[in-house]
């Protein structure tokens, strides 16, 4: 087995938790590269994810407490979002939070390499940059952080509407009257929320019983109660089985719920699958399961081997990787080749 590698460690994608684990690399002695395909650096969380909901939810917050002004005395007139300036303010912060990560990036300790990566063996990649030249790098170890897109359901009537996901709230397009939330997860509440404090008569649509499907049963019942305090609506155990779109307004036909919902907007929050498509992980052996790498709990991949654990146990057998919020979290790598996932980490939800 070849063991003169190009690099020592090898991270796959450019989002907050592939750059924080090739810096940290970087800070362990480890020489690093950095594998990036997308046409915009920043990733996930800068661009479409965790950066502009919560600037987001700050005018919401904002115009919430405006809202309830009177029971604490103070006369205030009601709050109107001035989209225009709602706008640049979002773009403007995110220009920063970008700049500042681009230029991180481009002028870090690690190698930053603009391609589409696949593996071609166990420790090697094969890439193509974007004007279709390939060329190949080796290392000992691997990160995978390839980020994940958004689930979109297969719901009659839906391809073709303007619908929204997460990914457009950056842009917000507009503040409609009524809006309806597809799905009762972290995105979907925080979501309906957001809309809810900018002023929206706001509908959350759930397959399941409850909110927050998978979490503590204390938690999702604490949630709901707080979600309906607000003037939510709640439709749990609702399938929509049809959607129609005419005139600037949605109608959603659901299956044992006898009613049908008009909104202005409607927005897809059932969940996100992981970009792993493309990657090559099947050739080498590394299981997958709905697009999910599988890992241990140590976060290694299937492509472990007694005699490797016995050896990394001794010798590199845990890494201190900085979670997306700034977070330590331990990440092992004990596979050969040894590619591995981020853990899953607590959710904190809070408004």
């Amino acid at each position: 087995m070849k063991t003169n590698f190009d690099y020592e460690l090898i991270v796959i994608g450019g989002g907050s938790g592939g750059h924080a684990a090739a810096h940290k690399a970087v800070s362990l002695g480890l020489k690093t590269a950095l594998i990036e395909n997308a046409e915009e650096l920043g990733g996930l969380c800068i661009l479409k994810g965790c950066m502009p909901t919560k600037a987001l939810i700050e005018t919401a917050n904002r115009m919430r407490i405006i809202r309830d002004a009177a029971r604490f005395g103070i006369k205030a007139a009601p709050p109107e979002l001035n989209l225009e300036v709602f706008r640049k303010r979002i773009h403007d912060l995110l220009e920063d939070f970008k700049n500042a990560r681009v230029s991180e990036m481009e002028n870090g300790d690690y190698r930053l390499v603009r391609a589409k990566a696949c593996f071609i063996s166990d420790h090697e990649l094969e890439l193509t940059d974007q004007s279709g030249a390939v060329s190949h790098l080796t290392a000992e170890t691997f990160i995978i952080a390839t980020g994940s897109t958004v689930d979109i359901p297969d719901i009659p009537g839906l391809k073709g509407t303007p619908y929204w996901t997460s990914d457009d709230l950056r842009g917000f397009p507009f503040l409609p009257k009524r809006i309806a939330i597809m799905g009762a997860g972290a995105i979907a509440l925080e979501s309906a929320h957001l809309f809810e404090g900018l002023g929206s008569e706001v509908v959350i649509i759930a397959r399941g019983e409850q909110m927050l499907s998978g979490h503590d049963a204390d938690l999702s019942a604490g949630m709901e109660a707080e979600t309906k305090e607000r003037g939510i609506r709640f439709f749990n155990n609702s399938t929509v089985e049809n959607v129609g779109y005419d005139a600037g307004e949605f109608f959603l036909t659901f299956g044992k719920r006898n009613e049908k919902l008009r909104v202005d907007a409607l927005l897809i929050a059932i969940g996100r699958t992981p970009r792993t498509k493309g990657l090559g992980l099947e050739a080498i052996g590394v299981a997958k399961e709905d697009g999910r790498i599988l890992t241990d709990e140590r976060s290694a991949t299937s492509r472990v081997t007694p005699a490797t654990i016995s050896r990394l146990a001794a010798s590199r057998s845990s890494r201190l990787i900085p979670g997306l919020r700034g977070r330590p979290e331990v990440i092992t790598t004990m596979s050969d080749p040894e590619v591995s996932s981020y853990p899953l980490v607590p959710t904190i939800f809070g408004s």
